[in-house]
């Protein structure tokens, strides 16, 4: 089969992909008409749901989400939600990710997100697009997240590409939130901090738009001797001061993999070395904050 999956469907699966693949090797291509090859007709049960971050296939309650150029091209299925896209989109807009999946690209997936999805919620995606981290395909709020990834998107390119688009609904709102995103969050944490800070007082935010996230600050003479050079990026910088701020989460003092370790006779003196390094490292970052 190959369809190209929309919204929360695609980003699923951009979910999935990001832990195990290199979105470089994904290609540009048109929007594919549906096709339910090798089968002759469309069936939930070769639906490959595992592949979409699912543990069910899809079903009228919860349908796979799907992107076509002509209301002909629609699937006559129970379980599949198709979204006719009957106007020109900038080139580039869908990339092929495997034998059976086609997705919109970052920009358009936010700006499609955007008539779903509560602007707050809309915008941690956005920093999650621009970010190094994922989270969770099947339990995006409570499961585990990836970290140390390369961010698929930045906020200039869905500017701009928002910028190229014309008379899809939704764009008022995917221009609103993108006000709050921010380039380069390293964690989910991260990202909800800072949207906290930077919307507005009257949206329950502080209000605080000129922060900069994960820069690499220079120091010299007596303070760049005690900070490593590791250490000189804060979370977040303020840009029109010189305040910044660290979120130390779970794994900072990571205490619990040490009784792991001494339970199952490993190198303790080598853990409880690598935990504390980890533990000084935070200390000397909080210098420079």
């Amino acid at each position: 089969m190959h369809v190209c999956l929309n919204r929360l469907s695609a980003l699923a699966l951009l979910r999935q992909l990001r832990a195990t693949e290199d979105p470089h090797c994904w290609e540009a291509c048109s929007i594919p008409d549906p096709d339910p090859w090798p089968l002759k007709r469309w069936s939930a049960r070769a639906v490959p749901y595992t592949l979409l971050g699912r543990d069910r296939p899809p079903s009228s309650r919860d349908p796979l989400e799907i992107m076509v150029a002509v209301a002909q091209a629609r699937p006559k299925a129970s379980f599949i939600s198709s979204r006719v896209i009957g106007t020109e989109l900038p080139a580039g807009s869908f990339v092929r990710v495997s034998d059976e999946f086609t997705v919109p690209c970052p920009e358009l997936l936010y700006l499609e997100l955007s008539r779903v999805m509560h602007p707050a919620a809309l915008t941690l995606v956005g920093y999650e697009l621009c970010g190094a981290y994922a989270r969770n395909p099947l339990r995006p709020r409570t499961g585990p997240v990836t970290h140390g990834l390369a961010p698929l998107t930045s906020v200039s390119k869905i500017r701009s590409y928002l910028d190229e688009c014309r008379g899809i609904r939704g764009i008022g709102v995917a221009r609103t939130t993108l006000e709050d995103v921010r380039d380069n969050a390293w964690s989910a944490m991260e990202a909800i901090v800072s949207l906290l800070l930077v919307r507005d007082v009257k949206d329950h935010g502080y209000g605080i738009k000129g922060i900069t996230l994960n820069e690499r600050e220079t120091f010299v003479g007596e303070l760049a001797s005690k900070t490593l050079a590791s250490s000189r990026v804060p979370d977040i910088s303020l840009n029109e001061l010189p305040v910044g701020f660290n979120y130390d989460g779970y794994g900072h003092l990571d205490l619990n993999s040490i009784d792991v370790v001494a339970l199952e006779a490993g190198d303790l003196k080598g853990k409880l070395a690598e935990v504390r390094s980890k533990y000084v490292d935070d200390l000397r970052r909080k210098l420079v904050c």
